[in-house]
């Protein structure tokens, strides 16, 4: 302590001052980030940082300013293809690679592609190097990332926090919950290349696919050999 004293730049808080999780003794440096833990893993609490245009809370401050960024401000960005708008340039590029199909990210190991850095991550994480460190303490099953587990453990809890703002209907995971959604969107993405048929979700187009061009790939075969 001696030493701290001595420190006149730093801060007048005792850098000795933490946040102890009464539940499960976690140390935290921030109460807000105490605030977000017992939130997100006790369900007891609330999260610390609300939109004041729509009320949504987020664990951190920097997360808040995104979805702000994000929801709420000026959105001056047009998709060239479906005419939605988007608050940075970057969002809009992100949004354009579903229209256009590119993948820029590419797999070293067996060259498949991915619209987004972090699937690619995933993707070499899972399939080549293996590694699944979070791991389930309730079942057998592990996991790529912490919140597939988070998400994983819901479900053993029923718990469904997921809301859809649309019909009501809650998601214990993400990727559910984002599925769902897809039901209720006006823009329907995912067009059949045989019939230009258009879905919003893309195991609709599987499914028309499987249903009405069922014998699809037998004439593609026939096609090619006739071609060559």
């Amino acid at each position: 302590m001696e030493y701290f004293k001595k420190c006149s730049f730093l801060p007048q808080k005792r850098l000795s001052d933490k946040y102890f999780c009464s539940i499960c003794k976690n140390v935290f440096n921030m109460k807000s980030s105490l605030d977000g833990h017992l939130f997100r893993h006790h369900q007891i609490g609330d999260l610390p940082f609300e939109c004041d245009q729509c009320g949504k809370k987020f664990s951190q401050k920097t997360i808040l300013q995104q979805h702000v960024q994000r929801m709420h401000a000026s959105r001056k960005y047009r998709c060239e293809f479906c005419d939605k708008l988007f608050a940075t340039q970057s969002e809009q590029n992100f949004h354009t690679r579903i229209h256009t199909a590119e993948k820029p990210h590419v797999c070293e190991y067996c060259g498949k592609s991915f619209r987004i850095k972090t699937q690619l991550g995933y993707h070499v994480t899972a399939v080549h190097t293996k590694i699944r460190a979070h791991k389930c303490n309730m079942c057998p099953k592990d996991f790529l990332t912490k919140r597939d587990l988070t998400d994983h453990i819901k479900a053993h809890l029923n718990i469904r926090d997921k809301i859809c703002e649309t019909c009501g209907k809650g998601f214990s995971n993400n990727h559910s919950f984002r599925r769902h959604r897809q039901i209720h969107s006006e823009i329907k993405r995912y067009e059949c290349k045989f019939c230009d048929e258009k879905f919003n979700q893309l195991i609709s187009l599987h499914r028309h696919k499987k249903r009405i061009h069922k014998d699809v790939k037998e004439t593609e075969k026939n096609t090619k050999i006739e071609k060559s």
